[in-house]
């Protein structure tokens, strides 16, 4: 499943049972509440027990679509939700859905036990989301890392990351980082980071902001996933994905 950053077809459905040959079996277009508004391009996406939770730009549409993919080749619309921001990044687990937004409310977190009726529980507005947007976001053991953009500047006493407790939705711990944070995979007590800095873009540190081991990323970094030891790096000039392998003893 993945998200288009295009107007026309935001949700592609894409066969990769031959992994050398993958095709797209389906694509579909987000509703739109006024028929002749320009639909929004997608920006985040996340699948959960049978449906996809697409997220767009600010648009004249909800910025949250989610789908029953339950038969892929046609996706039906089942659930949406007006975010009124560009949601960044969107993860579910456990009846619960979590969203960074460019917005005030820079994580807002829903019930959606029913994914046809999505219910807004909470949400946050840190100090300095006046300049700053919520850019990454990960979930890991009852705790999720929330990472910002420094607003065009740094300013010290608005930190770029944040750990809250899900459970109660309360800060644990943040720092700041003048690179900004544009992707995290959280393993707490420590925590891979994806940032702006000139040199040493990603960066393995712990909940206070103390930094272990530093790697160069080429070209402007974008955004950063996982799967077990391999780390991806998405960046937005070439080379487009970088690949580092990561072993643990």
């Amino acid at each position: 499943f993945a998200a288009n950053e295009s107007s026309i077809n935001q949700l592609q459905v894409i066969d990769i049972h031959d992994r050398s040959h993958p095709s797209i079996i389906s694509q579909v277009k987000v509703p739109l509440d006024i028929a002749s508004s320009t639909r929004p391009n997608a920006s985040a996406i996340f699948y959960d027990k049978g449906f996809v939770y697409l997220d767009t730009e600010k648009g004249d549409s909800p910025e949250l679509t989610i789908w029953d993919v339950a038969d892929p080749v046609h996706p039906i619309p089942a659930g949406t939700y007006e975010i009124g921001n560009k949601v960044e990044k969107i993860i579910v687990a456990s009846n619960r859905a979590y969203i960074a937004s460019s917005g005030a409310n820079q994580i807002m977190v829903f019930d959606v036990s029913d994914p046809t009726h999505p219910i807004l529980v909470t949400t946050l507005s840190p100090p300095g989301w006046q300049t700053q947007s919520g850019q990454a976001l990960d979930l890991f053991e009852g705790e999720i890392a929330l990472g910002r953009n420094t607003g065009g500047f740094n300013n010290v006493t608005n930190p770029e990351f944040i750990l809250y407790d899900t459970s109660s939705i309360t800060k644990e711990s943040s720092f700041d980082e003048p690179g900004g944070i544009y992707g995290i995979i959280a393993r707490p007590p420590y925590f891979l980071v994806l940032t702006h800095r000139v040199t040493s873009q990603l960066r393995y540190l712990n909940k206070s902001g103390t930094t272990s081991a530093a790697y160069n990323i080429p070209g402007i970094p974008a955004a950063l996933s996982c799967d077990w030891g391999n780390i991806y790096v998405a960046s937005n000039n070439n080379p487009s994905i970088t690949l580092i392998k990561y072993f643990h003893e």
